[in-house]
């Protein structure tokens, strides 16, 4: 069964692509060179956003595989009718794997908060996660402001101890 999936999955790939003996000769396949251009900048903005990823190489790996996997799926296969017409069909392609890129980013959001899922968490994304910890700073350090605001809380220091400041050995 996993054979059969995996040439299935490999013939699929040889016609997405045109890969047929003669295909380029005969105009009906995209060459090398251009299949590179189409799948490099698919492959480089998927780089982008995964580097700008925040979180472990977990997540970053996800978001980049899931944005590289919708965007050059998709140009592929909207430029496929047109592979006899390169300027055209990389067009298409352009076009599709922007829209295959922007429609990665709720499906990568949802497989990022099933990994945290799994992993123990609270189902978060990585942003979701920082914007929390971040509040839970900003609540501490408001806290902290309003109790020594009202002289509730003990000082950590005292400057009478040192009254020139760091350093200065009390001279001051």
């Amino acid at each position: 069964m996993i054979r059969m999936a995996g040439t299935k999955g490999i013939q699929a790939l040889k016609y997405l692509l045109g890969r047929n003996p003669n295909a380029v000769n005969k105009g009906i396949a995209a060459s090398i060179p251009e299949l590179t251009m189409r799948l490099g900048l698919d492959g480089g903005m998927a780089v982008l956003n995964a580097t700008q990823t925040p979180g472990d190489l977990g997540d970053k790996l996800l978001t980049g595989l899931t944005d590289f996997g919708m965007s050059a799926g998709s140009g592929l296969v909207a430029s496929r009718p047109f592979l006899g017409k390169p300027g055209i069909a990389t067009g298409v392609d352009a076009i599709a794997s922007i829209a295959g890129g922007l429609g990665s980013v709720p499906v990568s959001e949802n497989v990022l908060k099933t990994k945290d899922k799994l992993m123990g968490g609270k189902g978060e994304t990585p942003w979701e996660k920082m914007g929390r910890e971040e509040q839970q700073r900003f609540a501490a350090e408001l806290e902290t402001e309003i109790l020594a605001q009202y002289g509730l809380l003990v000082p950590r220091t005292n400057e009478y101890l040192n009254p020139g400041g760091l350093g200065t050995g009390g001279i001051g």
